[in-house]
């Protein structure tokens, strides 16, 4: 049988051939799967011994598009999560499209169907992607490669502008906009999100991915001066999308190829974003800019719309360099241990962890402020500037970091007779990593002179009972800044902060960054002019 021509097929190339399909048992090859069918499993999983979706997309005397529709019907009727099975669905319509639908090479409903067959496999990658990305894990490097290569085959085909119905959507889309929407998502970084966004994001991100462009670039510098909110990525290759910076993103371990530069423009996306909110701040109904904004909560929305502009407007990609030898340090998670350990540092006279631990111990016996974890955990610091530091862990606690404020104790910085060296900062993103076991984390440093204290602020019905751990931030050229939990700020609100045996007066003015975990508040002190 002759191959079809690139109008009706998928021209995949991959560095290993798909899986040989499961061969079903005990029945007739095809109707094994029509008896499946008919038993309508709404409720239940797709257990190893049902017929394997590749073995259907492998029936080649079937024609392309009755496998193409039973297929969208066993999808329909077990919804798989698991990540091995959402492979083989994959697997299965990748199959199909570069088997291809028919031999004529002319615009027929053959198109419609690979292009079909082609989105399908796509919106099923981007569900495996959301698997990988909440369990907090890097999807790996033959993923992307397959990705890419679905990608780069979709293109030489010319199916971005054909239309089909979705698989997971009521709506017919193309093969761009799974596309667009995955590497949306990756180029936001989604390991910098809190879980408690993750649904609220996903809707966001469905909504700005109609505002993404994906077009080819002759290099990788080809855009680095033009305007925000662009980030490129090799067609060719196995890596996901990064901000521009002028030179090859590509790793030295990445393979020899030639690369297939395109570009991510969210340009349209980041200036929807920055009026959406602008118009909220001046007091604009949300119903009126758009329904999924009256449909999330205002904190949610808040922080969304305020990272989600940062995230994507940031300047261009900086490349640290990592310290020759990786540091030991002490990093403290959560403002309640933050302040306990900043306050321990300064009273401990020693750089001896054992002594630290001691006093931060002492604070929750003798303090009405209890603590059940009062140590920190050690981390490694592979990379450090005066802008932030990367971290990396082993065995150093299951749960996310993201959007936690933290603080940085360097205990082998200082001498023996001085306090250590701390710096307080928010961890922007947080990953595992599978094959060494450990964790690696991103930690934003917060300039200004650190101090620790209490605060209790002054309501309109009277004052807090209640004292609450805060961060003061001074400088001397900037404003001046506190770090307190989530859900304080208020402005105007004045407030009296404890720091030690002295108690300073002080007035809120602006909300600088709201957190899931934390609000970072622009704060005016009355002892200060």
């Amino acid at each position: 049988m002759a191959l079809p021509s690139l109008h009706t097929r998928l021209p995949l190339e991959w560095s290993e051939d798909l899986p040989e399909p499961v061969p079903p048992t005990e029945k007739p090859r095809f109707g094994r799967y029509l008896e499946v069918l008919r038993e309508h499993p709404d409720s239940r999983p797709l257990g190893p011994e049902e017929p394997d979706p590749v073995g259907l997309a492998a029936l080649q005397h079937i024609p392309g598009s009755l496998r193409l529709r039973f297929l969208d019907k066993l999808y329909a009727a077990f919804r798989p999560t698991e990540p091995a099975r959402l492979d083989r669905f994959i697997d299965a319509y990748l199959l199909l499209a570069r088997q291809g639908f028919s031999i004529l090479p002319i615009r027929s409903r053959s198109r419609r169907r690979l292009a079909q067959a082609t989105t399908h496999a796509l919106e099923l990658m981007q569900i495996l992607f959301r698997a990988h990305w909440h369990q907090n894990r890097i999807p790996p490097r033959e993923w992307w490669a397959r990705f890419l290569a679905t990608f780069r085959g979709a293109g030489a085909a010319h199916l971005f502008a054909v239309r089909g119905p979705s698989l997971v959507g009521d709506t017919a889309t193309t093969p761009l906009r799974p596309s667009a929407r995955l590497l949306l998502q990756a180029a936001t970084n989604p390991h910098a999100w809190e879980s408690e966004l993750h649904a609220h994001l996903e809707q966001f991100l469905q909504l700005l991915s109609e505002d993404v462009l994906l077009f080819p670039a002759a290099s990788p510098s080809a855009y680095v001066e033009s305007r925000r909110g662009r980030f490129v990525f090799d067609a060719a290759g196995d890596q996901p999308p990064v901000l521009p910076d002028g030179l090859d993103p590509r790793k030295p371990t990445a393979k020899a190829h030639a690369p297939d530069w395109w570009i991510i423009d969210a340009s349209r996306a980041l200036s929807r974003l920055t009026e959406l909110r602008r118009n909220l701040d001046l007091g604009a109904a949300p119903a009126r800019l758009h329904p999924l904004l009256a449909e999330t909560p205002e904190a949610p929305r808040r922080i969304l719309l305020q990272r989600l502009e940062r995230i994507l407007g940031r300047g261009n990609r900086r490349r640290r360099t990592p310290l020759p030898v990786p540091r030991p340090v002490h990093v403290a998670v959560g403002m309640e241990q933050a302040v306990r350990h900043c306050f321990a540092g300064r009273w401990s006279r020693s750089g001896d962890p054992a002594t630290l631990k001691a006093n931060v111990r002492l604070q929750s016996e003798v303090l009405a402020h209890p603590s059940a974890t009062p140590e920190a955990g050690g981390w490694e610091a592979v990379e450090w500037d005066e802008a932030g530091i990367r971290l990396r862990g082993q065995g150093v606690g299951s749960g996310t970091l993201v959007g936690k404020p933290v603080l940085i104790l360097d205990l082998e910085e200082s001498p023996d007779t001085s306090t250590p060296r701390m710096q307080a900062g928010l961890v922007r993103w947080h990953q595992d990593l599978p094959a060494s076991g450990g964790v690696q984390a991103g930690v934003e440093l917060l300039p200004g002179h650190l101090h620790d204290g209490w605060c209790r602020i002054s309501w309109s019905m009277g004052n807090a009972l209640q004292e609450q751990p805060v961060l003061l931030l001074t400088q001397s050229q900037g404003p001046t800044s506190m770090l307190m939990p989530a859900g304080l700020f208020r402005s105007g609100a004045p407030f009296n902060i404890r720091i030690d045996n002295r108690d300073r007066l002080g007035e809120m003015i602006q909300l600088a960054e709201p957190g899931v975990h934390f609000e970072h508040v622009h704060v005016r002190l009355k002892d200060t002019p």
